[in-house]
């Protein structure tokens, strides 16, 4: 009834013991199950959030202000995971969606390099959707179609309507001509 005090050694408990005031522990304190209704403070110390397979780990790592995740250790949303991200324990990251579609959603977007020196590719609202080769502008969309920077090969290249030329035309195999043909000079 006037308290307890614990000098030295172990004390145990058989029954629920209940603390209406501060507990204050120095040093380590195994719990087996703890249940906070309240907040929680960690002053500025990393939280470790173990995973049952070794090295799975999250980290809140107060120094740095980060949520990291170890290889493997995966971000999931929805009731049957349908997204996933992670990083694999090789060199590659993944976001893996497995209902319907991903959709990124932005008035601007833009995929880099990771050191954000390249671009690959650019899409704005109303605007045109840009593809780069080494950082060098090669394809875009415009009101009217496409515009493409450069040579431009294709295996087949069936036109349906007036196609303009504007420098040499050059036929290494044969001309068909089918209803007539204007030529100035031959």
């Amino acid at each position: 009834a006037a308290g307890l005090q614990v000098f030295s050694g172990v004390s145990t408990f058989n029954d629920a013991v209940d603390i209406n005031a501060g507990l204050d522990v120095d040093g380590q304190t195994d719990l087996d199950e703890v249940v906070i209704a309240g907040v929680t403070t960690f002053n500025n110390a990393d939280v470790v959030f173990q995973g049952a397979a070794a090295g799975q780990n999250i980290t809140f790592d107060a120094s740095e202000n980060d949520l990291e995740f170890s290889d493997d250790a995966r971000l999931k949303f929805g009731n049957s995971d349908d997204l996933e991200i992670f990083h694999g324990t090789g060199n590659n990251s993944h976001i893996k969606n497995s209902t319907n579609d991903l959709k990124i959603r932005s008035d601007s977007l833009i995929l880099k390099r990771a050191d954000d020196s390249e671009t690959y590719l650019k899409a704005t609202v109303n605007e045109d959707v840009e593809l780069y080769y080494n950082n060098n502008e090669k394809f875009a969309t415009t009101a009217e179609g496409v515009d493409i920077t450069g040579r431009t090969e294709t295996d087949l290249l069936n036109v349906s309507g007036v196609s303009t030329f504007a420098g040499l035309i050059d036929a290494n195999n044969r001309l068909d001509v089918v209803g007539g043909a204007n030529l100035d000079q031959l």
